[in-house]
C-alpha cells in the first residue's frame, strides 16, 4: 500500500490550533461505494461483525469510547446510533464530551434540556471553536431523548495551552497521580512522536513536539478523569476525536487503572481510502502494526481543502508575526 497523507489524524490537531480549512455547507461524501463502506471490523476476532452483534457488545460495556473524525457527519450520525442502541437497551448511561470543557460543564449541572438548541445555546456562552450546530446536535438529541447526563470531557483552552506552555506545573492536582501511576513505554513515546509529528505535516519546530506530547497526555488523563467520577450509571460513553480512543495509548490506559475490572469497548470511525480494501492495513492510519481499537467502522470520506497547506499559511503567519516583533524589540 502505497504512503498516505491521512487528512483524517491531522485535522484533530489543525482543529487545536483554530488552522483547519472552512469546510463546505454541503460537503461531499467520498468513495461511498468503496468495499468497506459501512462495514465493522472486529479486530481481536479479525471478521467483520453486523451492527446487531456490536449493539450487543456495547449494551454490556461499563465504558464506550466513540472515536470519530471530527468534521465527518456521517461519523457523528453513528455516533447517535450508538446512544440510541443503549437506550433501546435499557442503559443508564451518560455521555462526555471532548468539545465540551469544565467551563461549560459548570453551565450544564443541575440543569435539564428541552432540546438540542437550548443546550447549545448554554455551551455557547462560553467561547469555543467547535462547530455544534453542524455537527453535534444530533448526538445531543439522542442523549437528551434517551435521559442521559450530558458532561464535560475537557479542561478549558486557556488551561491546556498552560499545559503545552509550561509542563507538569501546570497540570491539575488530582490528575498528577494518574499521569505518573500510567508512564508511557519508549514504544508508546515514539509512537506519539510520529503521529505529532506527522499530524502536523512534517513543519513543527522540534522542540515543541515533546509539549504537545505530553499534552496530549493530559487530555487523555482528564477524559478518563471525568468518566470515572460517575459511578451511577451503567455505561460512561466519551464521544471525543478516534486518538483518545486509541487503546494503545490512549484514554484507556487511564481507565483500566482507575478501573481495571471494567468492561471498555473502544470504536473508531475511519474514512476509506480508494486503493486499500484490507481493513488491517489501515493501521497505518494511526501509526500502529495492529488497529489500536476494538472495532474499526469503515464510512466515506469527505472532500476537503488540503489541510497541511492551511497549516503552512498558519506556520508562514505565525513565523511572520514573531520576526515583526523581534523587528519592534529590536527599535526599541
Amino acid at each position: 500500500m502505497r504512503k498516505i497523507v491521512w487528512v483524517t489524524l491531522i485535522l484533530p490537531w489543525l482543529a487545536a490550533c483554530g488552522v483547519v480549512p472552512p469546510a463546505a455547507e454541503n460537503p461531499s461524501l467520498l468513495l461511498t461505494d468503496h468495499v468497506l463502506v459501512d462495514r465493522i471490523w472486529d479486530v481481536k476476532g479479525e471478521r467483520f461483525i453486523d451492527k446487531a452483534q456490536l449493539a450487543g457488545r456495547i449494551a454490556q460495556s461499563d465504558y464506550l469510547l466513540l472515536g470519530e473524525t471530527h468534521d465527518n457527519p456521517v461519523h457523528h450520525r453513528y455516533q447517535a446510533e450508538m446512544l440510541d442502541v443503549l437506550a433501546a437497551r435499557h442503559r443508564r448511561a451518560m455521555v462526555a464530551f471532548e468539545m465540551i470543557d469544565e467551563k461549560q460543564g459548570e453551565l450544564l449541572a443541575d440543569k435539564r434540556f428541552d432540546s438540542a438548541d437550548a443546550l447549545i445555546a448554554t455551551l455557547r456562552q462560553v467561547p469555543a471553536s467547535w462547530d455544534y450546530e453542524r455537527y453535534y446536535r444530533g448526538v445531543f438529541a439522542s442523549a437528551l431523548q434517551a435521559g442521559f447526563g450530558i458532561y464535560p470531557g475537557s479542561l478549558p483552552r486557556e488551561a491546556i495551552m498552560g499545559v503545552a506552555r509550561h509542563g507538569e506545573q501546570q497540570v491539575p492536582d488530582d490528575i498528577k497521580p494518574l499521569l505518573a501511576a500510567v508512564p508511557l513505554s519508549a514504544e508508546q513515546e515514539a509512537g506519539s512522536r510520529r503521529e505529532i509529528e506527522s499530524s502536523h505535516c512534517g513543519m513543527l519546530p522540534g522542540a515543541m513536539v515533546p509539549a504537545m506530547m505530553f499534552t496530549q497526555r493530559v487530555k487523555d488523563a482528564v477524559m478518563a478523569e471525568h468518566l470515572t467520577a460517575h459511578q451511577d450509571v451503567d455505561t460512561r460513553v466519551l464521544v471525543a476525536g478516534s486518538g483518545h480512543a486509541r487503546t494503545d495509548r490512549g484514554v484507556p490506559l487511564y481507565l483500566k487503572q482507575k478501573a481495571p475490572h471494567a468492561r471498555i469497548v473502544s470504536i473508531a470511525w475511519a474514512e476509506v481510502v480508494a486503493d486499500a480494501t484490507d481493513a488491517r492495513v489501515y493501521a497505518e492510519r494511526w501509526g500502529s502494526e495492529s488497529l489500536p481499537f476494538d472495532y474499526v467502522w469503515f464510512t466515506p470520506g469527505l472532500e476537503r481543502p488540503d489541510p497541511c497547506e492551511g497549516f503552512r499559511h498558519h506556520m508562514e503567519k505565525k513565523r511572520d508575526a514573531e520576526a515583526a516583533e523581534g523587528d519592534g524589540a529590536k527599535k526599541k
